[in-house]
């Protein structure tokens, strides 16, 4: 592991190489800037994506306090590159559901320092669902279909 970098694994032939998450916004185990927050504006981050493997069909991302999913995005096309800020739902990125019953992002509002992490999980396929997946049953999907994963701390300061 090299910073936020983490490598792949071989799965049957196929060598999966790199994932990298970054942010324009802020550094690795940086502050969250309160734009981001329930103290401030609170849309969702910009974020980087940076793929190094043709066996990489989708991505998801989730964001969480170590208790509670804040954002559950089920699927970012591969040829994605960035989230903007303020990201909405398209047909390259679609939300599931948070675990505040939100489909969408909802903004961290700690009493005190908190730390929390932003998760790129590369897949082998494409997600598809019904509905919008809550974070359980993302998660479920994604240990099955997992190539690689890269994380993105950040702490929050009230």
């Amino acid at each position: 592991m090299l910073g936020n970098f983490i490598q792949g694994f071989s799965l049957g032939l196929r060598s999966v190489g790199y994932v990298k998450l970054s942010s324009p916004a802020f550094k690795n185990q940086g502050i969250l800037p309160v734009k981001y927050t329930c103290f401030g504006e609170g849309v969702s981050p910009p974020l980087n994506l940076e793929n190094f493997s043709e066996s990489v069909r989708a991505f998801a991302i989730t964001f969480d306090d170590g208790n509670r999913y804040h954002w559950v995005i089920y699927y970012v096309d591969r040829r994605l590159s960035n989230i903007p800020e303020g990201a909405r739902e398209d047909d390259l990125l679609r939300f599931g559901i948070n675990d505040f019953g939100i489909k969408g992002y909802t903004p961290p509002c700690p009493t005190g320092r908190r730390l929390y992490r932003f998760t790129l999980f590369a897949l082998s396929e494409i997600p598809l669902f019904k509905e919008s997946p809550t974070r359980k049953e993302l998660l479920e999907y994604v240990k099955k279909l997992k190539l690689a994963e890269s994380h993105l701390l950040c702490y929050v300061n009230p």
